[in-house]
């Protein structure tokens, strides 16, 4: 048929078949089109020479009815059997296999030295070339090809230097590298042949050496690596092929390809890394009649003008794959005798389309220019390709303008007009039309065409598939001419558009099989009854996002082998057709969401016994029960009957669907009664149950717990569900994401298997329940946990586990508030340094302090509630750390002591909600406080409930101490404030401790008339300036720890040494 195949088996190059147009050509194309394909392989194969050797033939059958290897025959051809083809004179010997095709083993490595011609291709010899065969110097013919010879090529067979008419040792196995001596076969005259092996390394500049060649070279298919040799340019004599494709060439091109000017039929330089241009000399190969062959290499350039040089090319030029870029030259036009693929498509081409290939007037398949950046109109000269057949292929470009009403003169067009995905604009010509030959793929979808639909259109009566409008901006009706096209079997696709009125009848006429589609357009009024006559539609029926009214014709029924009903979004009122039971052969997408269509499910869709998935009844008005002939219909995900007012149980045939793996959505209803246990059968659901905002009552099925690879969207809130969660449900180990069982009537524990869930991600929620008991440490094990671990708002107890510290992949929404937690909070928390919002702690019964390491959460923007527990001692300095909050930074309603910390002044982000209220803060707000509530423009709740402005464990109760008073022990009391001078007159005080607090200022002279003190504690406070000297009076003291771990300056004073 034309195809020009590779070498190797399996492997076909891309090129056109010629009976893929049917056009009328004229004599010279006819003539080029029964042109053989080039020969790779050449030279007289085992059979052609038996006839030539009647005397071995008794030898040969008896070799063969023993089984054994064929005996190899050495005989003088008679004078009158001399070959024609010249391999050889009377004298000569020739070596050759006796049983074309036999398993021959190994090659001989020793032959008679007249030997001139060895053809021993296609025998299945394995095993190396033997050197030996390097002292055959007279043989003129060498075919080893298509045998298993491995390992390398010898240096030996340089020696045949005699070598003219063939050398081939193409299809075998051989590695290595090509040995520099072939450069000694200098009276090579036709084929060279080394392709289809493993030869590495680089091709030897001494191939420059076989400068006689007339006929091809061919070495490609192997990974021959490097740059091409410049002394390629010496092979001048060339006059057919130049095949180096499919190796890993590198570099450049070299320009000295352009001396090769009498090569004829194929420059093969495809599939390889060769980079940079084009060389300007490929202009000077002015008798290439076809395979311009680069693409699939990284070309990287513009093509030269001097392309316009090859002025007798007439198929395949192939840049398809490669990176060239800028324009197009206008020389390209030169081509005039160009017939079949012209492959310009996938590169990074830009400007206009040259005029010029309207001088391509021979032309008649495979023009392609498409995934490119062509910008510009479409020339008008495109219409001078009057004979053309198929394939112009100019879609995915940047076109702009219009269609040129010229395109109409291709009437002999067959398939493929490609303008798809294009910037073009006005009208579509009317003479489109007259290509009435087009059988398929007219598309000119994805751009900004305007106007009507040509009702001209309807004469392309020829049209098969693939005639796709579609996403243009339309306007009028939809032609009723388009029903004449009754051979339209697929891909009628005219959505996407501002196509008004209503579908024509005369579209029932069309004998569609496959997507017929009308959708997302203004079109109205009812479907026609006339549709239900395409009863070959198999594929589908597409008429959603639109305006269309009435109820659903029942004659849709008679289309029983469609797959698809597209309806949703219009509004389609009545009820659902019971003869969509018909739809036997119905196998996925029923849609009917967002419709007005009310009454209840048909029972007759249990008839529907090949449907397995996309039911969208999700209307809106549907009502009745879920009928259970449903689970006669194999579903295997997309049951959707959810947001409607359906009531009665979920059917327990549902554990039918076996093959159920997901999205069953009956949520948004009023469903009761219980979860059907027969859920555990559909052991290969992997996600979607969609049960929430029902009335659904009872326990959870333990039965769940059979659902091992169930990953996610387990949503069930908002129902009535009871009981505690079955521990069966740690089974469920592919748990993942979306767990959401809030808003039920859940008691009990949470059970610790759901440890085992340790693939967790995203929303665990039990919230809004009355769940009692302890969170589970087990839970400590979701270390992928990324947000939401929500089980709040119940009667959660116990203390928090540690273990949680161990989710330090949560960036939000860590949620226990609202329960009865007691105990200290974990310090471990500390390490959830991702958690950017939502730690939600507040509304316990929280004890203890405030961790420090809280302050590791610098990440937190929002949302830190830590309100309405019983924390107790002084904000933490840390919790100042968090620099990036924007809102929510409650610590309100604890029992918090002590002065609000400066630090708590780096929070200037905030926006609303800073609260400390309700707690035991005192002394002075700070300024830095006070530059925060700036920026907090709501709900900055501080002073109310603290004792701020008054001193925070201040001594003024000194004044009421008797003078008697022996022992002054207030260390470690958390006073601050200044030592009072009062302490003076406690001249019986044996015992002065208030070392351990937040004392400031300086230490009272007045404290040396406490000469009876032996026990003096002033240390780890917060004193200034120097210590007195009249602390010197205290003689008695036996312990002095008044001056370490405080800010005393100046010296020590030397009276103390009367201590």
């Amino acid at each position: 048929n034309g195809v020009f195949q590779s070498p190797t088996t399996g492997n076909p190059y891309t090129r056109c078949t010629r009976n893929s147009c049917r056009t009328r050509r004229t004599a010279s194309q006819r003539s080029a089109a029964s042109m053989p394909p080039p020969i790779l392989e050449t030279g007289p194969s085992m059979g052609s020479l038996r006839s030539t050797t009647t005397t071995t033939s008794k030898t040969a059958s008896s070799s063969a009815r023993r089984g054994g290897r064929p005996k190899l025959t050495y005989c003088k051809m008679p004078r009158a059997q001399a070959p024609a083809n010249g391999f050889g004179s009377l004298a000569a010997l020739v070596l050759l296999t006796m049983l074309a095709g036999a398993t021959a083993g190994k090659l001989p490595s020793s032959q008679p030295t007249a030997t001139t011609s060895i053809s021993l291709a296609n025998s299945g010899f394995t095993g190396t070339i033997p050197t030996e065969f390097g002292d055959l110097t007279d043989v003129t013919y060498l075919a080893l090809n298509r045998n298993t010879l491995t390992g390398a090529i010898p240096t030996q067979i340089g020696r045949l230097s005699k070598m003219t008419n063939g050398f081939y040792l193409n299809t075998n196995k051989l590695n290595s590298v090509l040995p520099t001596e072939i450069g000694q076969l200098t009276e090579m005259t036709y084929y060279f042949q080394v392709h289809s092996n493993q030869i590495s390394g680089e091709l030897p500049t001494e191939v420059g050496q076989l400068s006689k060649i007339k006929g091809s070279f061919y070495a490609g298919i192997n990974p021959f690596t490097g740059t091409l040799p410049t002394e390629i340019g010496a092979m001048t004599s060339m006059t057919t092929s130049f095949y180096l494709a499919n190796s890993e060439f590198s570099g450049l091109i070299p320009t000295q390809i352009g001396t090769m000017s009498k090569l004829s039929y194929g420059l093969f330089l495809f599939s390889n890394d060769m980079t940079g241009a084009l060389p300007t000399e490929i202009g000077q190969l002015s008798e290439m009649t076809s395979n311009l062959d680069l693409y699939t290499t990284k070309l990287d350039a513009t093509l030269p003008t001097q392309i316009g040089g090859l002025v007798k090319m007439k198929k395949y030029f192939q840049f398809h794959g490669t990176s060239l870029t800028g324009q197009i030259p206008s020389q390209i036009g030169n081509l005039v005798n160009m017939e079949t693929c012209m492959y310009l498509m996938g590169l990074d081409l830009t400007g206009t389309m040259p005029t010029e290939f309207g001088n391509m007037a021979k032309m008649f398949t495979r023009f392609d220019l498409y995934s490119n950046t062509l910008t510009g109109t479409l020339p008008t000269q495109i219409g001078n390709m009057e004979g053309f057949g198929g394939y112009m292929r100019l879609m995915a470009n940047s076109f702009t303008g219009v269609i040129p009403t010229q395109v109409g003169r291709l009437t002999e067009m067959t398939q493929y007009l490609q303008l798809y995905s294009n910037t073009i604009k006005g009208t579509l010509p009317t003479q489109i039309g007259k290509m009435t030959e087009l059988t398929r793929d007219m598309t000119v979808y994805n751009n900004e065409l305007t106007g009507t639909i040509p009702t001209q259109f309807g004469q392309m009566t020829n049209m098969l598939n693939d005639f796709e409008l579609q996403t243009n901006q339309f306007t009028g009706t939809f032609p009723t001419e388009l029903g004449n096209l009754v051979k339209m079997t697929s891909y009628l696709y005219l959505h996407s558009s501002q196509v008004t009125g209503t579908i024509p009848t005369e579209y029932g006429n069309l004998e569609m099989s496959a997507a017929f589609y009308l959708s997302q357009t203004k079109i109205s009024g009812a479907i026609p009854t006339e549709l239900g006559q395409m009863n070959y539609m198999t594929n589908g029926l597409y008429l959603h996002y639109s305006s269309l009214t009435g109820q659903i014709p029942t004659e849709l029924g008679n289309i029983p082998m469609v797959s698809n009903l597209y309806l949703q979004y219009n509004e389609i009122s009545g009820t659902i057709p019971t003869q969509f039971g018909k739809f036997t052969n119905m196998a996925y997408s029923l849609y009917l969401s967002s419709t007005e269509i009310g009454g209840s499910i048909p029972t007759e869709l249990g008839n529907m016994d090949s449907f397995y998935a996309n039911a969208y009844f999700d209307t809106g008005s549907l009502t009745g029960t879920i009928p259970t002939e449903v689970g006669n219909m194999p579903f295997t995900g997309g049951f959707r009957p959810n947001s409607n007012t359906l009531t009665g149980t979920i059917p327990t045939e549902v554990g039918k669907w076996t093959g159920f793996t997901n999205t069953f959505y009956v949520h948004a209803n009023s469903i009761s009664g219980p979860i059907p246990t027969q859920f555990g059968l559909l052991t290969g659901m992997t996600s979607g149950m969609y049960i929430h905002t029902n009335k659904v009552s009872g326990a959870l099925p333990t039965e769940f717990g059979m659902l091992t690879g169930f990953t996610g969207y387990n949503y069930m809130y908002r129902n009535s569900l009871s009981g505690s969660l079955p521990t069966e449900i740690g089974k469920m180990t592919g748990m993942s994401i979306y767990f959401r069982m809030m808003t039920n009537k859940f008691t009990g524990d949470l059970p610790s298997e759901i440890g085992q869930w340790t693939n967790m991600l995203y929303y665990f929620e039990t919230y809004a329940g009355s769940m009692t008991g302890t969170i589970p440490s087990e839970i400590g094990r979701w270390t992928g946990m990324q947000t939401l671990f929500g089980p709040y708002a119940q009667s959660m107890k116990g203390t928090l586990p540690t273990e949680l510290g161990q989710m330090t992949a949560m960036t939000q929404y860590f949620y226990v508030h609202s329960n009865s937690i007691s105990g200290t909070v974990p310090t471990e928390l500390g390490q959830l340094s991702g958690l950017t919002r939502g730690l939600y702690l507040n509304t316990n019964k929280f004890t203890g302090t405030v961790p420090t390491q809280l302050g590791n959460l610098v990440q937190m923007s929002s949302q830190f509630l830590l309100q309405r527990n019983t924390f107790t001692g002084y904000i933490p300095t840390e919790i100042g750390n968090l620099e990036e909050m924007a809102y929510d930074y409650r610590l309100g309603t604890n029992q918090l002591s002590g002065d609000i910390p400066t630090e708590l002044g780096k929070l200037d982000q905030i926006s609303y909600y800073f609260e400390l209220r309700t707690n035991d803060l005192c002394n002075d707000i700070p300024t830095e406080i006070a530059t925060v509530s700036n920026s907090v423009t709501s709900y900055y709740y501080v002073t109310t409930g603290n004792e701020l402005g008054t001193c925070c464990l201040c001594m003024d109760f000194v004044d009421n101490l008797a003078t008697t008073t022996v022992t002054v022990d207030y260390g470690n009391e958390g006073y601050t404030g200044t030592i009072p001078t009062q302490f003076g007159r406690l001249t019986d005080a044996t015992i002065f401790n208030l070392g351990t607090n937040d004392m400031t200022g300086t230490v009272p002279t007045e404290l040396g008339n406490m000469a009876k003190v032996s026990s003096f504690d002033l240390s780890m406070n917060t004193l200034t300036a120097a210590l007195p000297t009249e602390l010197g009076q205290v003689t008695l003291a036996t312990a002095f720890t008044g001056a370490w771990s405080n800010k005393l300056t100046s010296t020590i004073p030397t009276e103390l040494g009367n201590l």
